[in-house]
């Protein structure tokens, strides 16, 4: 079983190829979306052999809010009438996952999507080294936060819906019961004190939902706790530990 893989990107040079060896591991084919990316995004893209097709849009538009959830609509959509698979695997660049694919060979017929319970990594004083242009993600940062959410990453092409909608949601809609089926290192918050400084000043921008949080995170990209004041674990522990994020 393979399966067809998205990811929708932007600015995304330093980390995409490896984004996209990662993919390579479970997916046949992948469809990426650039979001008028100003490097070198899409050029990595195309180079790579397991793209099969890009859509670039021209226009960035600040209004992330609504745009994300329309920009997923169409690139499912496009990838919908040209996938080779049933299944297809929702990734954003700077998460890594981790599953059995014995287990997803096995998924019951009544099953639609597949959930991936999602942790973030830190940078910590003694580990905030700036991430180096094709340095493996998954090599990087030792300690992520006990927190979890659990997110349908993975689904079955016509028993979903991806639909345009105001504001930005990543999960599709399924049509069946869902499944837990492994784990995501989400690196967004760890790449470089630099990257940290840009993500808050971006969604202190684009996402009004989010805003305030945001710009209180702004200087503090060095971590000795979770964003949300708990005590920093290593993956090996992540069971033991392991908390849904406070709503």
């Amino acid at each position: 079983m393979k399966f067809t893989g998205l990811t929708r990107v932007r600015n995304e040079g330093d980390i995409l190829s490896d984004t996209l060896d990662h993919m390579s591991t479970f997916c046949s084919e992948v469809f990426v979306f650039d979001d008028a990316s100003e490097d070198d995004t899409a050029e990595v893209a195309r180079r790579h052999p397991i793209t099969r097709h890009i859509i670039q849009s021209t226009r960035w538009d600040a209004e992330q809010q609504s745009i994300e959830s329309h920009q997923r609509h169409i690139l499912f959509e496009h990838a919908r009438k040209a996938a080779e698979n049933q299944w297809f695997i929702y990734l954003d660049a700077d998460e890594r996952l981790e599953f059995d694919m014995d287990l997803v060979r096995n998924t019951p017929y009544d099953v639609a999507g597949l959930s991936f319970r999602l942790f973030d990594f830190y940078m910590t004083p003694d580990d905030h080294e700036d991430h180096e242009r094709g340095q493996p993600l998954a090599s990087l940062r030792r300690w992520c936060g006990p927190e979890y959410r659990d997110i349908v990453m993975a689904f079955h092409r016509d028993r979903t819906v991806f639909p345009p909608q105001e504001e930005c949601v990543r999960e599709p809609y399924i049509e069946g019961f869902q499944s837990l089926a492994g784990y995501v290192r989400h690196y967004g918050k760890a790449l470089s004190v630099e990257e940290w400084e840009r993500k808050c000043d971006f969604y202190s921008r684009c996402f009004p939902r989010y805003a305030d949080k945001w710009r209180q995170r702004k200087g503090r990209a060095i971590h000795t706790h979770s964003d949300f004041g708990a005590t920093l674990i290593e993956w090996k522990d992540r069971e033991r530990f392991a908390v849904p994020v406070p709503v």
